[in-house]
């Protein structure tokens, strides 16, 4: 692992020399790396205490200034990168002999060296010019490293503290100060790297690895002993938890670390050694156990596959930077014992490779690619998009439109307005192909209950889709369209089967949230099978986790083209509406002022009391208001997930749930998790399982009984929310980490979307959620909705201790925020101007 912080005080680090070191060893001085100290003369030199209060200050070794800033309160230190080694490597090297130790020791340095050249060669940029405006390569990079091998809590932990100073030397011999954003954006790659080195290094002593996550672990190493011994890291984890921060390098990080750190003091290094190997012994890994993991066979590195590192990529976004490349070359190498070296070997030629396309940088020294066969995907749809929209095969007449329009106002009870009217007249008298884009709570779902009445008096079989199952049922309740998941349709279409054949219409509701790949195959099915396809969403609200912006591009006039609705109907009150509208146009001050007038903004110290103070709020409403509707809702499924077993805990308590409380390893996501489930218990379903058990990812539903049976497998017995009663053994919706399920008391903010309330939200706001977020979350109500802030999350975020007065400034630019999806393509069209 590579964690980078800023350097807060000179002072910890020049104490570094004076710490524990290697075991056994003496207590080996610093060392000086990187390009950078050749100029001064340091390279490879032992690190003295005057030269690095001297660097880090901005300085040389004599103490004159490098930089114009140099000894100044203000400027920025320099930045810690500790290259961790994995818990399974640390432990080997404590069991190991004198010999083994050595050269575990010489590997982890050699590692993080390489972790610090890919930086440098990178990462290593400086700013010249007035305020900076001109940004430059350096000629290298200034570290102090420091190796160590024990954490706070003196368990095993090998880790390389590079101090990279903040002074670098420029091509002219002038030297700058040093861009942090870019060694940042290095940080996973640099990290990987690392890893990659690392783990050929013990392939090379004989070892077998095998990957873990974006990390590695070794063969034969007992994970629950790798837990035992990373006391440190599970103090610091539950602290950060509590705050409600998620990174350790962070000012709030740094004062848990001080706060949670234990000062190491005299140890008596062989009788710490001699103690871990006992606790060892204890836990049964001998030093015969060590002998057997180790082996003396090697097979020939082999290299990953070029199509299975683009598509890892790839499949996730459209486009990539050569960072993205290293990182995914580097942890698909580690089980294969390739190195640094052979990483970046291999990057550099995938990178001259027909199937990678460049295109133009968006930022200075920020090259950005893409692959042929994403530039192929987002062609044919467009080309089947224009095809449907000159195709007027489902083209109805006004009579038609106006008896649809009759009977669906008739059903719901008011009329439509001038705006909505418009808006079914250009889907229902359009081409096969039409966009309806509107506001949050618009009412652009409720429109389709008129094209179901249309098509439907035509003799033409309706059908919906969504990516998320709420959305989908919302969908179905609200229109009475049979609906489906998008993921069941793609499902059909990957066993060959074209799901659109006997549909004529093809109703896709959030269609911001389809991927181009997915929006290609519907878009092609419905084409080949004269289907008509109506996309209802807007881009100003959550767009696709994968492969994002195709409806915003469909949306675009010269593309196809979009009618909007943009007056809000959802909300009762004005006011309320008025805050959804202000969040949909970046009006974040406006919206926050409004909700703290109303009551409805609460800011707590903490994350623990944030959530404490949201399901109290949550609490209270419900007993207030027993026929109203509920809604939590928070960005992050960790939150999720801790929200939810707070207010499963109430239902308990009061008896709508029973205390069976049967416990399960679960699987969601592929991360697993344990959870009990009882009777009442409100539960999701995780992955799609339309052979044996007919749900979809999102399926919700109560439990109605459970048991354990034989080989303590768990029965089910759910009753979903569309009436069916679904049974089966957990063993049958399961993983190797367990089951699919989950409770279901909160929801993510994606998962929300699509989603309409008779009564209150209560929103858990984190850093992650800007304007198409925070736009989603609070807008999902009919009366009001509720957002908490935990106020050390977002003061963590300031540059600098003056923080008063500021935290509202804060709130309104993170909610004001946008990130804007781009399909490949339009690069190209931008680059090249031509026109698509």
């Amino acid at each position: 692992m590579l964690t980078i912080s800023p350097v807060r005080t000179v002072s910890y680090y020049t104490n570094l020399a004076a710490e524990d070191y290697y075991l056994g060893a003496g207590e080996p001085p610093g060392e000086w790396y990187g390009l950078g100290t050749r100029s001064l003369g340091l390279y490879g030199n032992t690190v003295e205490k005057a030269d690095i209060e001297a660097l880090i200050n901005g300085g040389a070794p004599s103490g004159a200034s490098l930089v114009q800033n140099a000894y100044s309160e203000k400027r920025r230190l320099g930045w810690d990168c500790t290259f961790s080694a994995p818990k399974s490597v640390s432990l080997i090297w404590a069991r190991a002999d004198d010999n083994l130790r050595s050269k575990i020791q010489t590997a982890q340095s050699q590692a993080a060296k390489r972790g610090i050249d890919a930086l440098e060669r990178y990462a290593a940029f400086t700013r010249r010019g007035k305020a900076g405006e001109t940004l430059e390569r350096t000629t290298g990079l200034v570290a102090a490293t420091f190796s160590h091998c024990t954490s706070r809590e003196q368990d095993p932990q090998l880790h390389t503290h590079a101090v990279i100073c903040n002074v670098a030397p420029r091509a002219d011999d002038s030297w700058g100060s040093v861009e942090s954003r870019k060694i940042y954006q290095w940080q996973k790659a640099a990290g990987a790297l690392y890893r990659a080195e690392l783990a050929a290094q013990m392939k090379q002593l004989g070892f077998q690895v095998e990957r873990d996550e974006d990390s590695f672990h070794v063969s034969g190493v007992d994970k629950k002993l790798c837990e035992h011994f990373s006391k440190r890291s599970k103090s610091i984890r539950e602290e950060l938890k509590k705050q409600g921060v998620d990174s350790s390098a962070s000012k709030v990080g740094d004062l848990i670390k001080l706060d949670t750190r234990k000062d190491k003091g005299l140890v008596d290094h062989q009788a710490l050694l001699k103690s871990w190997q006992s606790e060892m012994d204890g836990m049964g890994f001998h030093t015969e156990t060590l002998h057997s993991i180790q082996t003396e066979i090697l097979c020939d590195a082999e290299l990953p596959e070029d199509d299975q590192i683009l598509y890892s990529i790839t499949d996730k976004k459209a486009t990539f930077k050569p960072q993205d490349l290293f990182y995914q070359t580097a942890i698909q190498s580690v089980q294969r014992g390739i190195n640094a070296a052979e990483c970046e070997q291999n990057v550099k030629r995938l990178i001259r490779d027909q199937e990678v396309v460049e295109l133009s940088a968006e930022n200075p020294f920020e090259p950005q690619y893409t692959t042929q066969s994403v530039l192929n995907c987002e062609r044919m749809m467009i080309q089947t998009a224009r095809d449907l929209s000159s195709r007027f095969t489902k083209s109805l007449t006004e009579p038609e439109i106006q008896r649809a329009l009759k009977k669906a106002e008739s059903e719901l009870g008011f009329p439509f307005d001038d705006e909505q009217i418009e808006a079914i007249y250009n889907a229902l008298n359009g081409p096969d192909i039409s966009i309806v884009q509107g506001s949050a709570g618009a009412g652009k779902t409720t429109l389709m209950l008129a094209a179901r009445h249309a098509y439907n008096e035509k003799g033409y079989k309706v059908l919906g889709a969504s990516i998320a199952k709420k959305a989908a049922d919302n969908l179905q309740e609200e229109t009475g369209i049979q609906s489906v998941t998008v993921a069941s349709l793609i499902n059909k279409i990957t066993n060959g089967i074209n799901p659109l054949s006997s549909t004529g219409v093809l109703v896709v509701d959030e269609a911001g949230q389809l991927p181009s790949t997915d929006l290609q195959k519907l878009t092609h099915c419905a084409h080949q099978a004269q289907c008509k396809l109506i996309l209802t969403g807007e881009d100003k609200q959550l767009d696709a986790i994968n492969r994002g912006g195709a409806l915003r591009y469909l949306s675009n006039p010269e593309v196809i083209g979009t009618q909007r609705i943009e007056n809000i109907r959802r909300q009762r009150t004005a006011w309320a509406r008025g805050v959804v509208a202000d969040l949909r146009d970046g009006k974040a001050e406006q919206a926050l002022k409004t909700l703290d007038e109303k009551g409805c903004l609460h800011f707590h110290e903490n994350a623990e009391n944030t959530k404490k103070a949201l399901v109290d709020g949550w609490h209270k409403y419900q007993n207030a208001n027993p026929e109203k509707a509920s809604l939590v809702i928070a960005q992050r499924w960790s939150d999720v997930q801790e929200i939810s077993k707070a207010i499963r805990d109430i239902h308990i308590l009061e008896g709508r749930v029973g205390q069976e409380n049967i416990p399960l390893s679960c699987s969601v996501a592929d991360k697993s998790f344990k959870t009990e489930f009882s009777k009442g218990d409100r539960i999701k379903f995780c992955r799609n399982d339309y052979r044996k058990l007919g749900v979809s990812n999102g399926t919700l539903g109560t439990i109605e009984s459970i048991r354990i049976v034989e080989s303590a497998d768990v029965e089910f017995s759910i009753r979903a929310d569309d009436g069916r009663k679904v049974s089966f053994l957990s063993s049958e919706y399961a993983d190797d980490k367990g089951t699919h399920l989950c409770h279901s008391y909160a929801l993510t903010v994606y998962s929300s979307q699509g989603t309409t309330i008779d009564g209150n939200t209560f929103v858990y706001f984190t850093k992650e959620m800007n304007r198409a977020n925070i736009y989603v979350a609070a807008s999902r109500h009919k009366d009001e909705s509720h957002i908490f802030y935990n106020r050390y999350e977002i003061e963590e975020l300031f540059p600098d201790s003056n923080i008063a007065g500021k935290r509202e400034e804060m709130l309104v630019s993170m909610m004001s925020k946008e990130k804007i999806s781009r399909l490949s393509i339009e690069k190209i069209a931008i680059d090249n101007y031509i026109e698509l």
